[in-house]
C-alpha cells in the first residue's frame, strides 16, 4: 500500500481509480463493506483502489470542541487498512481553506480533475463541501455529468442498530468490549511499551507486565479478560485498568497477569487484545482481601475461556 500525504503524489494515469471516502476510524464493520466495494470496483477494471482521508480530523478545524478521541492510531489505521488489500491511502490536509469548499468544488476539483476518480463508493449518509451542503444524490447527478460511477453502500448493522465508530466510542467507554468487539469485527486493543511497576503482583503471587497506554480511546477502568502474543504464541490474561485505589494510586495504569505463561524473555512490548469486562474496579480493605478477589477472577477468566471461542 502507497501512503500519499498530497495528490501530487499520486501516479500520474494511475488507470482506472476507485475511490472511497470518509475518516475509517477503527475500520469497523462497516468501512469494511466500503472497502470489499472499493476493491471489487477496481479489479473488475483492473484498476486501483484509493482510501480518501483527512489530516487532521476536519472537526479539528470546524469544531474543536466535538473532536472524538480515537479507536486507531495513525500506525493501526495504516496496518488495518494495509491488510485489507487497499492500494493507496491519501491523508489529505484538512485546512480552513478546503472547509471553504463548495460541494461542487469538492467534487469538480478534487475527486475528478486531480483524482480523476473512475467510481465513487461512499456510505448513504456521506455529506461533503462547506457546512457540508453536498449529498449523495448531488454526488451521483454531478458524477454521472463529470464522468464517474457513484456507488452508495448501505450501512452494515448490529441488532437492527447502524455500526458506527461512535456507537463503537460509547460502547469502550461504557467497559462493553466484547460488544464493541463484534461491531469492529475484531477485539479492541491497545498497544504499548512494557515498563517496570512495583511488582506488588509477583509478591501476592500474580506476577504482571505493565505497560504504557497509547494516545486513543482506552476502555472503561476494570478487569478484564484479555489476550495477547507472547514469545509467538497466544496467551489469555487478566488485565487490571485503572487507578489501583487499594495502594491510594492516581495514575491509569494497564497491569496483565498472563494465564499459564512462564516469563522467559520479558517482551519490550505489548498488543493487548480486550476480550471481556470481568469486573468494575475497586477498593479493598486488606491485601489479603485483593489476593481473594484476583483468584475470583482469575477463575472468572476461565469460565469465559471455556465457554467462548476467541481468534
Amino acid at each position: 500500500m502507497e501512503i500519499i500525504n498530497q495528490l501530487d503524489q499520486l501516479p500520474q494515469s494511475p488507470g482506472f481509480l476507485a475511490v472511497t471516502l470518509g475518516n475509517f476510524d477503527g475500520l469497523h464493520s462497516g468501512h469494511r463493506l466500503l472497502i470489499r466495494q472499493l476493491r471489487a470496483d477496481a479489479e473488475q477494471h483492473q484498476g486501483k483502489g484509493l482510501v480518501f482521508t483527512f489530516e487532521p480530523h476536519p472537526a479539528t478545524i470546524v469544531a474543536p470542541q466535538r473532536i472524538p478521541q480515537r479507536l486507531t492510531t495513525k500506525e493501526e489505521q495504516i496496518s488495518l487498512l494495509e491488510a485489507a488489500g487497499v492500494d493507496y491511502l491519501l491523508y489529505h490536509p484538512f485546512t480552513p481553506q478546503l472547509a471553504q469548499l463548495s460541494a461542487w468544488e469538492f467534487i469538480s476539483k478534487l475527486l475528478h480533475e486531480q483524482l480523476q476518480a473512475r467510481s465513487v463508493i461512499v456510505g448513504p449518509n456521506f455529506h461533503f463541501g462547506h457546512q457540508r451542503q453536498g449529498d449523495v444524490a448531488l454526488l451521483r447527478k454531478w458524477g454521472a455529468e463529470l464522468g464517474f460511477t457513484t456507488r452508495i453502500v448501505e450501512p452494515a448493522r448490529e441488532n437492527n442498530q447502524i455500526i458506527s465508530s461512535s456507537r463503537i466510542r460509547q460502547l469502550l467507554a461504557m467497559g462493553e468490549v466484547s460488544q464493541a468487539a463484534r461491531l469492529l469485527g475484531y477485539a479492541y486493543y491497545l498497544q504499548g511499551a512494557v515498563i517496570s511497576g512495583a511488582a506488588r503482583g509477583r509478591e501476592m503471587g500474580y506476577p504482571t507486565l505493565n505497560m504504557t497506554l497509547p494516545a486513543k480511546l482506552i476502555p472503561a477502568s476494570g478487569v478484564y479478560l484479555t489476550q495477547a502474543q507472547l514469545n509467538g504464541k497466544n496467551h489469555f490474561g487478566v488485565s487490571n485498568l485503572g487507578l489501583r485505589p487499594t495502594f491510594h494510586e492516581h495514575t491509569l495504569t494497564l497491569e496483565t497477569h498472563f494465564l499459564d505463561y512462564q516469563e522467559e524473555v520479558r517482551p519490550t512490548a505489548l498488543k493487548l487484545h480486550f476480550l471481556q469486562r470481568i469486573r468494575d474496579e475497586r477498593k479493598f480493605a486488606s491485601i489479603t482481601e485483593l489476593i481473594a478477589q484476583i483468584e475470583k477472577d482469575t477463575r472468572t477468566a476461565y469460565e469465559y475461556i471455556n465457554q467462548t471461542s476467541h481468534p
